[in-house]
């Protein structure tokens, strides 16, 4: 179920930026722009998410799991 739903934010990320884009984007563009894309779509709506992220990442709060969640994602954005 994860892995799937991570496979969908990788698809929907590829559709909106490219990681030449995110290599060249600042800290706070990234907290300001694609993580907190992240956490409206698909975190603060689904508490189930929230939760499978945190025992995936092994984080506690949001915002970590919308930064995993990218750095993740960059693995597979060309």
């Amino acid at each position: 179920m994860i892995k799937h739903i991570l496979n969908e934010i990788v698809n929907d990320l590829k559709g909106q930026i490219t990681l030449e884009e995110i290599k060249n984007l600042d800290k706070i563009w990234l907290d300001l722009g694609v993580c907190r894309y992240i956490r409206n779509k698909y975190l603060w709506k689904n508490p189930q998410n929230v939760k499978m992220f945190q025992e995936f990442f092994n984080v506690e709060h949001v915002d970590d799991i919308s930064f995993a969640i990218l750095e993740y994602a960059k693995k597979f954005l060309d």
